[in-house]
């Protein structure tokens, strides 16, 4: 049993050393973002705020529909009475049980107040949907930007570290030619320089993949794991459907869930006006009711009575001190209030599609720009070592050209990551980013390759 336990530490410290990528099976984007929809603290608050609101509904439902209530009471009584006679006082007791039971309908007739409720009600239910739909949105929004920035963090440490050990050859080639009496003490200080600004780099670079596997954790409630990579032909970059700005606008303005969450709070606080100024109105209410009684009262010991009464009543509100009036204008500005934040909401859909549309056809641009920058400083760091070997060109060139080279590389990864992500928060400013759309992006990751 020892031995196994021996075992099984230094399997488990095996493991630590390999880092979590071994340890842990493979996720790709669909899998996190179905870990998201039961994880995610805010889409879960999202999702109880939504299902609170639904009920609104009901509650303003409930104002146009009948209420029924029942009443009863049974009492126990012990009644001494004395009274004055010719013959003096006398007196009686009186041991009985009194009862009495009745239920009563009412059924609003004419209640603007309940009628503005009802149609409040069905605002509010709308609005949970709408702003549901807007976390729901927010969430692979949020998603995809903490697995791309995971990836993102993979590639830049990958790179530091290749980074780091070609400044090592480097270095080790200088030191040789030295000896030889060929190179320059120059060109040692100089790659040792690099090499140890790359280790740096590389620490940097580790430290913000840990942050950035730490947000992806936060989001999918658990350790993320290893992470399928990005295909080396993805994406393929595309403009915008349709490739115009105008027509994403347009979207954004009607499609936005935020937009159209704000639309229907703005008829929420339309009907809290009519709700303020509907108190100033009278109500009609149809009314029924039926009671039976037994023995009541000391004067109507063993009598019973069965009573029925249908009728309507009425009530008019003729003064209340000002304070319909100033709840109405409280009410007003309430609405005032929402205006204007449907008003923001609008133009910041707007400029988030222009953003987001420019940004997607920059990121065409520069994907292709960069991916030919990468094959020209690969020619170019094969032409500096060749000259190198020439005698035309020195150590400081080959180092000039890596680095280059790896700027290129750490651009280009950027660049495809930053076209994704535009791509994402475009769809979600005109409210049409889906389930569907995780599994197109999803189809883009080969999860037979994770770092």
């Amino acid at each position: 049993m020892a031995k196994l336990r021996h075992r099984g530490a230094l399997f488990g410290a095996l493991l630590a050393l390999l880092g979590p990528s071994f340890a842990l099976a493979a996720t790709n984007l669909l899998e996190a973002y179905q870990q998201a929809l039961r994880n995610d603290a805010d889409f879960g608050a999202a999702a109880a705020e939504r299902d609170a609101g639904l009920e609104e509904a009901n509650k303003g439902r409930a104002g146009l529909l009948p209420t029924v209530s029942v009443s009863g009471t049974e009492t126990r009584n012990s009644t001494d009475q004395r009274s004055l006679t010719v013959l003096g006082m006398r007196g009686t007791t009186y041991d009985y049980t009194s009862s009495s039971y009745g239920i009563s309908l009412r059924q609003p007739l004419y209640r603007p107040y309940n009628w503005a409720g009802y149609l409040q009600g069905q605002a509010r239910a709308s609005y949970a949907e709408a702003t549901y739909e807007a976390a729901r949105q927010d969430l692979i929004v949020r998603l995809a930007g903490a697995y791309l920035d995971a990836l993102l963090g993979q590639d830049t440490l990958a790179l530091t570290q290749a980074q780091r050990q070609a400044y090592a050859e480097q270095l080790v080639q200088a030191e040789r030619l030295f000896a030889g009496g060929e190179g320059t003490v120059t060109d040692i200080n100089d790659a040792k320089a690099r090499r140890d600004s790359a280790v740096a780099q590389e620490l940097e670079a580790a430290n913000n993949l840990e942050v950035a596997r730490r947000a992806l954790e936060r989001i999918i409630g658990q350790e993320p794991g290893t992470l399928a990579t990005l295909m080396a032909d993805k994406p393929v970059p595309q403009g915008p459907q349709p490739n115009d700005l105008n027509q994403w606008v347009e979207w954004a303005r009607s499609g936005n869930p935020t937009v159209q969450a704000q639309r229907h709070g703005l008829e929420s606080a339309r009907q809290d006006v009519a709700k303020a100024g509907a108190e100033h109105k009278p109500t009609l209410d149809l009314i029924a009711s039926r009671s039976k009684s037994d023995s009541e009262n000391n004067v109507s010991i063993n009598t019973r009575y069965d009573t029925r009464a249908v009728g309507v009543q009425l009530n008019v509100p003729l003064f209340a001190g000002g304070y319909v009036s100033a709840n109405v204008r409280q009410a007003e500005a309430g609405q005032r209030k929402v205006e204007q934040q449907l008003e923001s909401a609008t133009r910041k859909a707007v400029l988030d599609a222009r953003q987001y549309f420019l940004g997607v056809n920059t990121g065409v641009a520069q994907i292709n720009a960069y991916r030919q920058a990468v094959t020209s400083a690969e020619a170019a760091l094969e032409s500096t070592r060749k000259g190198f070997q020439a005698g035309i060109r020195t150590s400081v060139d080959i180092l000039n050209a890596q680095q280059q080279l790896f700027a290129a590389k750490r651009d280009l990864a950027r660049s495809r990551y930053g076209y994704i992500v535009n791509w994402v928060r475009l769809k979600a400013a005109v409210g049409g980013l889906g389930d569907d759309d995780v599994t197109h992006l999803n189809s883009w990751l080969d999860v037979n390759r994770a770092n």
